[in-house]
């Protein structure tokens, strides 16, 4: 079974819900499937001295337990932390982690998800 971003966002809530969830949920059964893991790139604009890239250590460890190995996320410094809305946007990178500030540039809007809670 191949997994498609796009398919596991809609499957998924957005926000720091998912990842309570990521870490509260019990161990799942192990199913079967003999399929190769998927590897995703997980870019992220914070230094990994900072207590978010703590988080999302965790987060990672997590996603690598309950899918079972299937799905395993590789963290990764951008070259530069305003382009990673633009590589995850073209599917150079899987999945982005950041500040909605820093792509204010590329995304007039984003300025205003920093103005809702889990925008």
């Amino acid at each position: 079974m191949s997994l498609s971003r796009r398919h596991l966002l809609r499957s998924l809530t957005l926000g720091s819900s998912a990842t309570i969830a990521a870490v509260t949920w019990p161990t799942p059964v192990r199913s079967q499937d003999s399929s190769p893991p998927q590897i995703w790139n997980l870019v992220s604009v914070w230094d990994t001295g900072s207590f978010i890239y703590g988080y999302l250590e965790r987060f990672v460890a997590q996603v690598e337990l309950q899918t079972q190995g299937q799905l395993q996320l590789k963290l990764v410094r951008p070259t530069d932390p305003r382009k990673c809305l633009s590589e995850v946007g073209s599917g150079k990178i899987e999945m982005g982690h950041g500040m909605p500030l820093l792509w204010e540039s590329q995304l007039p809007a984003a300025s205003y998800l920093m103005t809702i809670p889990f925008g």
